[in-house]
């Protein structure tokens, strides 16, 4: 048996396939539902401005929350499968993705650190919290998580 599947508690490994599972499913769900967006913002649509369509950052913007909803549901459905069913693979691509989580969340943190100080009048509080949960997230969480696996 695998080391990763061996020194893990079996509840502990099956909680995490479900987690994974049931965000890679609402995910999957999310984009679906987030196609009716283009309906809201097309002529007769609640939210109709002229220019919506193909090359309008509206339209560019829904469709990239689509295609990032089912890139979730594409990484998260087959994880949560390969934890579930305890796969012996499921040890490498998982630390391949914490791997992936952990650089691109490094590279990316200058750039939403920027957004937040630059936006309307952030006040300090505001900068500094937002600034703790980037760095929680984007590198203390992946990096704890590639430890202890």
């Amino acid at each position: 048996m695998n080391e990763y599947l061996s020194k893990t508690t079996p509840c502990f490994i099956t909680l995490i396939g479900l987690l994974l599972l049931t965000i890679g499913i609402i995910a999957a769900f999310v984009a679906l539902v987030e196609f009716y967006c283009y309906y809201l913002f097309t002529e007769g649509g609640r939210f109709h401005y002229d220019g919506f369509g193909f090359g309008s950052f509206m339209f560019g913007n829904i469709t990239m929350q689509i295609w990032g909803y089912y890139i979730i549901a594409l990484i998260c459905i087959p994880l949560g499968y390969g934890h579930l069913k305890k796969q012996i693979w499921i040890q490498k691509i998982t630390l391949a993705f914490l791997w992936v989580w952990f650089i691109v969340g490094i590279s990316i943190l200058p750039i939403i650190f920027f957004i937040f100080v630059t936006s309307k009048k952030p006040s300090l509080l505001f900068i500094i919290l937002c600034t703790i949960l980037c760095l929680l997230s984007y590198t203390l969480i992946p990096a704890i998580l590639i430890k202890f696996l």
